[in-house]
Formats: structure tokens, sequence, C-alpha cells
């Protein structure tokens, strides 16, 4: 399988090995709301797959020459318009995301 145009994510898989590729060069590859639903959407459907069809191994990586910048800012600035039960309820979103 080939690359697959994403949104801010690009993928490509081959033999097993699956590369996410962060590709958002205006804000150097932060973590944008898109992006993090974008990931969490890829991630589902890595979850939803049939064994015989998930990838071995992820990786992780970022486009032209960079990682990730981070969180982005405008995202971080976001909460503090957000009331502290919004705010908390958003964080424990994402924690059991990663940890369910």
């Amino acid at each position: 399988m080939g690359f697959i145009d994403q949104n801010t994510i690009d993928l490509g898989s081959g033999n097993k090995i699956l590369t996410l590729s962060l590709n958002n060069p205006e804000t150097r590859n932060s973590m944008t709301r898109e992006m993090g639903l974008e990931f969490k959407k890829i991630i589902d459907g890595l979850i939803e797959a049939p064994e015989k069809n998930r990838p071995r191994v992820v990786i992780l990586t970022g486009k032209n020459d960079i990682f990730s910048a981070g969180g982005n800012f405008e995202l971080l600035k976001s909460f503090s318009t957000k009331d502290y039960e919004t705010n908390k309820k958003l964080c424990s979103n994402f924690i059991i995301f990663f940890y369910p």
C-alpha cells in the first residue's frame, strides 16, 4: 500500500510497518485539534481492524525536517477561554485516549 493523503497526517505502509508522518508545515507540525482528531481516527481504525490486517510496527515521524513543535499555541490559548470543568473534561478525554 502506498501513501494515502490525509489532512495533516500522511500514512505509508508496507510489510506490516505503518508510518504516520505529521504534515502541517505552517505550524511546524504542532498538534492542532484537527490533527489530534485525525490521529485518533487512525488509531481507532487500527484497533478495529482484523488482527491479520494490523501493522506490527507503527513509526511516528514528522515531515519537512521537523518532528513536532508540540502543542499548537492557538489550541493552548483556547483553553484560557473555557471554564474549569470544560478543561477538566477535555484533559480527561485526552488522557483516557492514550491510557484507556
